[in-house]
C-alpha cells in the first residue's frame, strides 16, 4: 500500500501506461487471479430490456450531473449576492462614520 501511496504523489507527467499496468496488476491481485468475464445479459433479459435500462440509467446520470451543476451555480450566485450586500453595507457604514 505504501507503494500505491508513493505512486499517487508522482507529478502528472508520469507514463499513463504504467498507471494502467499497475491497475491491472492490482485487479488481478485483489480478485485472487480469477478471470473476469465480459459483459453479458442475464438469462431472461432481452436486448430491448437492456436498451430501456441503459436509457434510464444514462438519463438519470445526466440529470444528476446537471442538477448538481445547477445547484452549485445557484449557491454561487447566492453567495455572490450575500458578499455584494455585505460589501455594500460595509461601504455605506464606512461613509457614514466619516
Amino acid at each position: 500500500m505504501l507503494c500505491l501511496y508513493w505512486w499517487s504523489h508522482i507529478p502528472p507527467p508520469r507514463p499513463f501506461i504504467l498507471d494502467c499496468s499497475l491497475a491491472c496488476f492490482l485487479l488481478k491481485f485483489a480478485t485472487g487471479g480469477l478471470e473476469t468475464s465480459a459483459f453479458a445479459l442475464s438469462p431472461g433479459v432481452g436486448a430491448a430490456n437492456a436498451l430501456v435500462f441503459e436509457i434510464v440509467i444514462t438519463s438519470g446520470l445526466v440529470y444528476a450531473v446537471y442538477a448538481i451543476a445547477a445547484t452549485n451555480s445557484l449557491f454561487d450566485s447566492l453567495i455572490q449576492e450575500k458578499i455584494a450586500k455585505k460589501n455594500f453595507r460595509m461601504s455605506v457604514s464606512a461613509t457614514q462614520k466619516v
